[in-house]
């Protein structure tokens, strides 16, 4: 069984000065969010954590493959959360000429064998 941990909202927040945590199942998907909005590398102490799909996704033609691949090899940094499904949908370029792409990941959080989604823009 794995233990169900507290920790830090994603993003952080302060209420009253103090840090705000997150627990259960809202904790999972702030975990999941932190990974998949992570540029593998970008954290130096380890170098392993996050996901490579923001610098995938210019040049991509088939966004929900390549979506796919990545954020279930992502989530496998996550054991208290099972990917059931991911959706994935390119919006076209924006003022600045970048395309915006919208992750939405459904999951399954181990402890509470509840299902939730977590959406991310890349």
């Amino acid at each position: 069984m794995i233990k169900n941990l507290s920790g830090p909202r994603f993003p952080l927040r302060f209420v009253n000065g103090r840090l705000s945590l997150s627990s259960g199942a809202e904790h999972v998907r702030h975990s999941v969010e932190q990974i998949l909005s992570t540029r593998r590398g970008e954290y130096p102490l380890k170098p392993s954590f996050g996901c490579d799909l923001p610098k995938r996704v210019f040049g991509v033609h088939n966004v929900q493959a390549l979506a796919s691949l990545d954020v279930r090899e992502a989530l496998s940094q996550e054991p208290r959360a099972e990917l059931v499904e991911v959706a994935a949908e390119y919006s076209g370029a924006d003022k600045g000429g970048v395309g915006v792409v919208t992750v939405r990941a459904r999951l399954r959080i181990a402890e509470e064998q509840s299902e939730s989604d977590v959406e991310i823009q890349i």
